[in-house]
């Protein structure tokens, strides 16, 4: 059976790194948990490494480790209307750009009797979740004419590098800060939080290049992958083998490499470009799509050539393997943030724990 192997010595590593960063710069890390499904193990790193606040996209995910956390989490996805009682029930705060739900939030916290703090998010140019920046102060001031004890307007929130790849620059990070500064200004209410999502956001961290108003870095992908996305980069002091897939070779013989007969699509409607390269020792591995994403995955052995997958198999090219290869052994790849998530969601995955 193909397994996940989580070495959470180097997930540890990794927090540590991230963590001591962001507090050298007096920046609030919210570790964003939606890349490991909240598997209680990478939870428990987290909070045993001094995460003191976690990020949830998913409400299942808050409420399966509700019982383990050492403070409510943060809702890092906007909610619906339908899910205020539940929101306000496992979260203490949660990213908002809608005033019905805003509205919905309030009065679900009041009949839980639970505060519930609004971080307002706003567009500055990824097209993700958020209000125009021409709608950040009326909707401020929507949120604190609610006057409701039970709702807490921490401030204000946006996303870069996720639905577009749009990267960090001087001019949307600094419109971020303005925004808070005029909306502080104008309303008289202090904007104790201003948030960005991404790991891309760890350079600018890193370098103290964050305008002083930004308080708060939402990040994942670097802590479990020691990646920076958008831009692809490893990040140097960071492990990028905190997840291993492992997968077993099913089968193991020398095959053509162009298939014969007249080629339609394959089960994923992928027209494949095949090159006749002569005979090659294709093995086929133990997952397939309803595991992860395949194409996400890179082989630790850099002669291993992805060929194609199907719902269940894995198919490579191993002729540059110099050893003799034989069912029952096993490859071992390093997963992206999408090969990752998928990995995470699969129900017939072992998942292995080192490093403890």
């Amino acid at each position: 059976m193909a397994e996940l192997i989580v070495d959470i010595s180097k997930l540890k590593h990794n927090i540590h790194f991230v963590r001591t960063l962001c507090a050298r710069h007096a920046v609030e890390l919210v570790a964003v948990a939606k890349g490991c499904n909240a598997y209680p193990p990478v939870i428990q790193a987290f909070q045993e490494s001094g995460i003191a606040l976690i990020g949830f996209s998913r409400v299942a995910d808050a409420s399966k480790v509700e019982a383990s956390l050492q403070r409510r989490p943060c809702f890092i996805s906007i909610p619906s209307p339908g899910q205020a009682e539940s929101v306000t029930r496992y979260f203490r705060s949660s990213l908002n750009s809608e005033k019905d739900t805003i509205r919905a939030l309030a009065d679900a916290a009041e009949r839980g009797s639970r505060v519930h703090g609004i971080l307002l998010m706003v567009d500055i140019g990824d097209l993700r979740e958020g209000v125009t920046p021409e709608q950040v102060l009326p909707m401020a001031r929507f949120i604190l004419e609610l006057n409701s004890p039970f709702i807490e307007f921490l401030g204000l929130g946006a996303t870069l590098a996720c639905c577009s790849g749009t990267l960090p620059d001087e001019q949307n990070l600094g419109l971020l800060q303005d925004l808070a500064n005029e909306t502080e200004r104008a309303s008289g209410h202090e904007i104790r939080t201003v948030s960005i999502g991404g790991s891309v956001i760890l350079p600018w961290i890193e370098r103290g290049s964050l305008p002083s108003r930004i308080n708060q870095a939402r990040m994942g992908e670097a802590i479990l992958l020691g990646t920076i996305p958008a831009t692809g980069e490893r990040h140097e002091a960071l492990h990028p083998d905190v997840f291993v897939l492992r997968g077993t070779i099913l089968e193991v013989k020398e095959k053509s490499s162009k298939p014969t007969g007249t080629l339609g699509t394959d089960v994923f409607g992928q027209r494949l470009a095949l090159v006749d390269r002569g005979p090659r020792l294709r093995c086929i591995l133990d997952f397939g799509m309803i595991d992860t994403y395949p194409k996400g995955l890179t082989p630790a052995l850099k002669s291993l050539e992805f060929i194609n997958s199907n719902s269940d198999y894995t198919i490579v090219d191993a002729t540059g393997i110099d050893r003799q290869l034989r069912p029952g052994d096993s490859f071992d790849f390093y997963p992206n943030y999408q090969a990752l998530i998928r990995a995470f969601q699969a129900p017939y995955l072992r998942r292995t724990v080192t490093g403890v």
